[in-house]
């Protein structure tokens, strides 16, 4: 067998990896748009856009991504999300965050690798009427475990309700139940 087409195969396998992450993540971004949508039809919620491809949100873009005001509340939501199902989100009390590999063929070496550390932009939601804002940070791929650390403390294990810089972590499900409880 020649070299090179193994060469070519490892390739083909690790472009096959990573496009099936991005593939996923569209996949439950289509997901959101589908939900968002059904949701504000069937209650009669003002749905409101604040960029054309609003369900690929990006975590780095500073400006909120969608909104959905209710009777009593308007929801300013920005995306956030975890490309691979097997890492944790390790949140920080001043905005922070890491993203946790776990590794399944170095365990006996090596139990976790933290990434690199990254900053949560100051994200720009804009206001809307007179109505109380709730400011979310929807994330969605979820990842495995979500945690969050304080300044001088341990990490704790965190999940949909909880705040960091100003915004409540949601998931698509918190985000339905909400809206819903706020008609």
């Amino acid at each position: 067998m020649n070299p090179v087409y193994l060469i070519y195969f490892l390739l083909a396998v690790i472009a096959a990896i990573i496009g099936w992450a991005y593939l996923r993540c569209f996949f439950k971004r289509l997901m959101v748009l589908v939900k968002v949508k059904g949701l504000c039809r069937k209650h009669g919620f003002r749905f409101t856009a604040h960029h054309p491809l609003w369900f690929l949100g990006c975590r780095y873009l500073k400006g909120a991504d969608f909104s959905i005001e209710t009777d009593k509340t308007v929801f300013s939501v920005k995306l956030f999300g975890c490309l691979w199902p097997l890492k944790s989100l390790i949140l920080r009390e001043h905005g922070e965050y890491i993203f946790r590999a776990h590794s399944n063929f170095l365990k006996a070496i090596l139990d976790i690798y933290d990434g690199y550390q990254h900053l949560l932009p100051r994200y720009r939601f804009p206001e809307m009427g007179d109505k109380p804002q709730s400011r979310l940070l929807l994330i969605c791929p979820m990842p495995l475990e979500i945690l969050m650390q304080p300044s001088n403390g341990q990490e704790g294990i965190s999940g949909t309700g909880d705040m960091i810089c100003g915004m409540e972590i949601a998931s698509i499900d918190h985000l339905i139940r909400i809206a819903e409880s706020a008609k």
